[in-house]
C-alpha cells in the first residue's frame, strides 16, 4: 500500500507541475478506467470525470485494435473537431500502468507542438525520479515556462523575462538551465519552431511570414534555429 501511495503521489505531482507550466488540464487513468489523478479540472473546457472515462474507453478500443500502438493517440471531442485530447502511456513504451490524457486543447493552436508537450511531460517525470522536490521546483521557472507558452509570438529575452518575474537575469539563467536542462533562449526557440511546423507543412505563406509570426526576427535566423539539432521528444 505504501508503494502504491507513493506512486500515486508522484503522478499527481507530475500532473500539477505540467498544468502549472502549460495551463492545460491533464489526467492519469488506470487500464481499468479509474482516475489516478487530475490537474486543471477547474480550467475552462476541462472535462468532468464521466467524460474523461468515456474518452479513455475510446483509447482502450484503439489499444485493442492495434498490435503496435502509434503513440500519441489523438481524440477529437464529440461534436467539436476543433478540440482534442492526446493520450500517452504513463510509462514510456508500456501502457500497462495506465495512460495520461492531455487536454482538451485547440487543434489550431497546439496540435503542432504535441510532441513538445509530451516531451515536457516526460522531462517532468524524469525529474521526479531524480529530484524529490518535483519539477520545476522553482516557482519562477514554472512561471517562465507558462509565460512562453502564452506569449511565444512576442519578443522574449532572458532580461525581459527576469524583469517580468521581478528577479535578476543571472539568477533566472542559473535556475532555468538547472531545472530545464537548456538555456531560456534555447527553450523559447525550440517552442517557437515546434509551433511553426504545422504552418510550414499545411500553409501556403512564405517562410519569412511564418518566421515573423512565430516570434523570429528574420528568415535567416529562423532557418539556423530550425536546422539546429533539438532533443527528440517523439515516442
Amino acid at each position: 500500500m505504501g508503494t502504491y501511495s507513493r506512486i500515486s503521489q508522484e503522478i499527481q505531482e507530475t500532473l500539477a507541475a505540467f498544468t502549472a507550466c502549460t495551463a492545460l488540464p491533464i489526467s492519469a487513468l488506470t487500464l481499468e478506467g479509474a482516475v489516478l489523478g487530475y490537474a486543471g479540472s477547474k480550467l475552462p473546457g476541462a472535462l468532468d470525470v464521466d467524460k474523461l472515462k468515456a474518452a479513455y474507453e475510446k483509447v482502450a478500443l484503439r489499444l485493442e485494435s492495434c498490435e503496435l500502438t502509434p503513440w500519441p493517440i489523438h481524440l477529437n471531442l464529440d461534436g467539436d473537431s476543433q478540440f482534442q485530447l492526446t493520450a500517452v502511456p504513463i510509462t514510456e513504451g508500456n501502457h500497462s500502468p495506465g495512460i495520461y490524457l492531455i487536454g482538451p486543447f485547440s487543434r489550431s493552436q497546439l496540435h503542432a507542438c504535441v510532441h513538445f508537450l509530451v516531451g515536457l511531460l516526460r522531462q517532468i517525470q524524469a525529474s521526479k525520479v531524480s529530484s524529490p522536490g518535483g519539477f520545476p521546483a522553482n516557482l519562477h521557472v514554472r512561471r517562465a515556462v507558462r509565460y512562453v507558452h502564452q506569449h511565444y509570438k512576442e519578443p522574449l529575452t532572458l532580461a525581459s523575462m527576469a524583469r517580468h518575474l521581478g528577479i535578476t537575469k543571472s539568477y533566472l539563467a542559473q535556475v532555468f538551465r538547472g531545472e530545464m536542462g537548456e538555456t531560456f533562449s534555447e527553450f523559447v526557440n525550440r517552442f517557437r519552431v515546434e509551433m511553426s511546423k504545422e504552418a510550414l507543412a499545411h500553409g501556403s505563406e512564405p517562410v519569412l511570414t511564418i518566421a515573423l509570426r512565430h516570434g523570429f526576427t528574420s528568415q535567416n535566423y529562423y532557418g539556423r534555429v530550425f536546422k539546429k539539432p533539438h532533443r527528440d521528444y517523439s515516442q
